[in-house]
């Protein structure tokens, strides 16, 4: 019985190191956009959650700011400087 090592050869050895960058690379490539579509899926929820929020305690004030995707991102983004931004101007063009 021969062992196994008797049967690799430099072309196995090469074979599979490129095998396994190969993974690495694809893995790279598949995780960094996963990330990033994370992180907008949370900046989304939590514009979303900070505009309702504040749309709702705004109703005291007669203070409106729609809901958009656009609002949405912008407020996720920023946070509440982002909100409060959104707020003056649209009391500028408002009034």
């Amino acid at each position: 019985m021969q062992g196994i090592w008797e049967h690799l050869s430099v072309n196995t050895v090469l074979a599979g190191l490129f095998v396994l960058a190969l993974a690495y690379v694809v893995g790279r490539v598949l995780v960094v956009p996963a990330k990033l579509a994370w992180r907008v899926g949370l900046m989304t929820a939590s514009g979303a959650i900070l505009l309702l929020i504040f749309n709702i305690a705004g109703q005291l004030f007669a203070v409106f700011v729609p809901i958009n995707p656009f609002t949405v991102l912008l407020t996720g983004y920023l946070g509440p400087p982002g909100l409060l931004a959104l707020m003056f101007i649209q009391l500028f063009l408002r009034g």
